[in-house]
């Protein structure tokens, strides 16, 4: 099991292609990446304007993340550059 920083009030997960875990952060705007042997734990922010998120699933493509942002009530796509 993780805990700890980077989680932050979590609020919803899925799983990323790789199998690592996705974890959306109620308190601080970031998606977590973590190992599922919980070796290590990656944080993005995912909406810099943004305020809490909840609820998180692939695109179609698995080449970003859907998101709920809390603040503003939408529905907000994350997509790393490539």
């Amino acid at each position: 099991m993780f805990s700890g920083t980077p989680l932050n009030g979590q609020l919803g997960m899925t799983l990323a292609p790789n199998g690592d875990i996705l974890t959306a952060n109620g308190l601080d705007r970031n998606i977590v990446e973590t190992k599922p042997d919980a070796t290590s734990a990656i944080a993005v922010q995912a909406d810099p304007s943004g305020c809490d998120l909840f609820g998180l699933t692939l695109t179609p493509d698995q080449t970003g993340v859907y998101f709920v942002d809390d603040g503003t009530n939408t529905l907000d796509l994350f997509a790393p550059a490539p």
